[in-house]
């Protein structure tokens, strides 16, 4: 059986002011957690709605 590849996503964003004055993420300093694609897409379209993201044509 193949195995599901994951999203390894940050789940809570550590955000520090860079020297420039921009904000980046702090990779070591935010929670990650290993998120199952089809979940964010369903997440996404059920947020946005399918034509925002798809456009208004068909499969």
């Amino acid at each position: 059986m193949e195995q599901k590849r994951l999203l390894h996503l940050p789940v809570v964003g550590y955000m520090e002011t860079g020297p420039d004055g921009k904000y980046h993420l702090n990779a070591e300093k935010s929670e990650w957690a290993d998120v199952d694609p089809d979940l964010v897409a369903r997440f996404l379209i059920d947020r946005f709605g399918r034509e925002r993201i798809f456009g208004g044509g068909t499969d």
